[in-house]
């Protein structure tokens, strides 16, 4: 038996034709009519022609232009949440108020990242929803981060930070 498993198993990793292959009819089976040929004219009911054969592999796909991980997504997250984080801190120096610490970082993170994108949309780079996307997720990483950061530190010193 694996004498005849080893021609279909090398025709199916080189990507061959298993037609070439085929399995002979177990012993005492009346044989298979030709397809092809001049005894195929005498069985009308079979078809007439060529076997077709398979294609040897499959084309491939063309890879995406612009994966959801690629590296660019990495530099949108990370440069979104510093932008943010640092929005928020700077924002911190001049008010207690959680609430306009975090609109103008989450704004001014926002904005870098729609700048960037309506630059590659005027024709300096190539326009991308993923690339804002990754923004919009690095925007809240980044505020995440800030916010717990700044937490921490009120719970450290209650007195110094408080809302308006």
């Amino acid at each position: 038996m694996p004498r005849l498993l080893a021609p279909l198993v090398t025709a199916a990793l080189l990507g061959g034709s298993l037609t070439a292959y085929a399995l002979p009819p177990p012993p005492g089976a009346p044989p298979t009519p030709p397809t092809a040929g001049p005894r195929a004219a005498q069985n009308p009911g079979l078809p007439q022609g060529p076997v077709p054969q398979a294609s040897p592999r499959a084309p491939l796909s063309a890879p995406d232009p612009d994966p959801w991980l690629g590296p660019d997504k990495a530099l949108h997250c990370t440069l979104s949440a510093v932008i943010a984080g640092a929005g928020y801190g700077v924002t911190a120096l001049f008010t207690n108020d959680i609430r306009l610490r975090t609109a103008f970082g989450g704004g001014v993170a926002l904005a870098a990242g729609a700048g960037k994108e309506l630059l590659d949309l005027a024709g300096y780079g190539d326009p991308s929803w993923k690339d804002f996307t990754w923004d919009v997720i690095g925007t809240v990483i980044g505020l995440g981060i800030a916010i717990s950061i700044d937490v921490a530190v009120r719970s450290i010193h209650p007195g110094q930070a408080h809302a308006p």
